[in-house]
């Protein structure tokens, strides 16, 4: 099979349209791995963790609700800090009656 210079230059042409296509496809791809690796990063450790036992890539949904339940253990905490302050300040003002009720007790009043 004998091609005339024409046909040459036509499947050169070609060629190198479908050379052009792949490399912008392989730049699409190399776009898709960046965005793919700035969200997984994105995800807190934790929901990645319940994907990867789950098999699984997380949903949104799981990304808001582990978020959601982060927030509530957060509040959580904060109360328990609080309510621990409150019993550590009545302690310790209890503590600071104590001597004043003890050296009262043994001297007689005024």
């Amino acid at each position: 099979l004998i091609l005339n210079w024409k046909m040459r230059q036509q499947i050169a042409q070609i060629h190198c349209s479908i050379q052009q296509e792949l490399d912008r496809m392989g730049d699409l791809l190399d776009a898709l791995d960046q965005e793919y690796d700035e969200y997984q990063a994105a995800i807190p450790s934790p929901v990645r963790t319940l994907a990867a036992s789950a098999g699984s890539q997380p949903t949104a949904e799981d990304v808001v609700i582990q978020y959601q339940q982060l927030e509530n253990d957060a509040l959580d905490e904060m109360r328990n800090n609080r309510n621990q302050n409150e019993v550590l300040q009545q302690s310790m003002a209890a503590m600071q009656k104590i001597p004043e009720a003890k050296t009262n007790q043994g001297n007689p009043p005024s």
